[in-house]
């Protein structure tokens, strides 16, 4: 009798043991799944997070180019870019969109530059086809820049960045103040990108015309050839075909944004004469209706379009 009982009792332990060891593998199988589980929805989380920035730095490039899905659909690239930003009403906020753009659309000025009208090809100017004699810099002459006919120093140094800089312009340990400093202030970068003051220019006049104010000269320290623009006692005369251009651009700069000293007592004289002398033109009309959409505001003349 007894040996029969230590028999039972052996099968019983046998037994139990047995269902404990299933249960511990049971158990270990689920905190396996577990920490599975997690570790993927980590990876989801990591994805969930990335995948937008990924998206904002592609949405930063296409704005860098300034061209959209519709350009490259259409069949010319210059017109698809056009009427993509036209159709969008995109502002072009940036002086190096503004360059870009108007790269890519230099029939807007006939193909030829502000102040003694040599014609552009690309990205250089073709100085036999107005006579243009170089000074000193023979590539910077043959290079097209993009002048600002309200200099960008003019109404620069009315924004306290520019003069005095911020807390935000450093490199480093260094404060730096200037231009890059005012780039930080939106309403100077919408100043800077105004596409009615930007107009296509041979390199080496733009730099020695610098921040010059308008006059009529009797006189000029230098000899441009057939370009009979003239520069003297730190004043700029452009030639007459672009007098009216010149005077058209400061007033309406002046009229959109007051207060940065774009026009002084005496230059707003002499710009409403050459307004009268050298009429709006059609080429004028065509090159402020295209781009009101992208400057965000008409140009300030443009009613007299409708007399043409």
């Amino acid at each position: 009798m007894t040996k029969l009982l230590l028999i039972f009792f052996g099968l019983m332990l046998s037994v139990t043991m047995s269902l404990v060891s299933k249960a511990q593998d049971a158990s270990e199988v689920n905190e396996t799944h577990q920490a599975d589980d997690g570790l993927s929805a980590r990876r989801a989380s990591d994805l969930a997070v990335s995948e937008p920035e990924n998206t904002a730095a592609a949405d930063d490039e296409t704005n860098e180019v300034g061209d959209g899905n519709e350009a490259k659909q259409g069949n010319d690239a210059k017109q698809g870019n056009d009427a993509n930003l036209s159709r969008e009403g995109k502002h072009i906020r940036r002086f190096s969109e503004a360059k870009i753009f108007l790269g890519k659309n230099l029939d807007l000025f006939n193909f030829k530059t502000i102040y003694c009208g040599c014609r552009v090809q690309g990205k250089e100017v073709d100085l036999s086809s107005c006579g243009y004699r170089i000074q000193k810099d023979a590539k910077r002459a043959r290079r097209l820049e993009w002048e600002h006919v309200v200099p960008a120093e003019n109404f620069g140094k009315s924004f306290v960045e520019w003069r005095e800089g911020a807390p935000w312009c450093r490199r480093g340990d260094r404060p730096f103040r200037g231009r890059k400093c005012a780039e930080t202030n939106a309403q100077f970068q919408r100043m800077e990108a105004d596409l009615y003051n930007l107009f296509p220019a041979i390199g080496e006049l733009n730099g020695l015309r610098s921040n010059f104010s308008m006059a009529q000269l009797t006189g000029s320290k230098y000899d441009f050839g057939n370009c009979k623009a003239k520069i003297e006692d730190r004043k700029f005369e452009p030639m007459d075909f672009a007098k009216g251009v010149v005077a058209r651009t400061y007033m309406n700069f002046e009229k959109r944004y007051p207060g940065h000293g774009v026009v002084s007592d005496k230059n707003r004289k002499l710009y409403e004469a050459w307004n009268k002398m050298y009429p709006v033109s059609a080429l004028e009309c065509q090159r402020w209706r295209k781009l009101e959409n992208l400057v965000g505001y008409p140009h300030l003349f443009v009613g007299k379009c409708a007399l043409l």
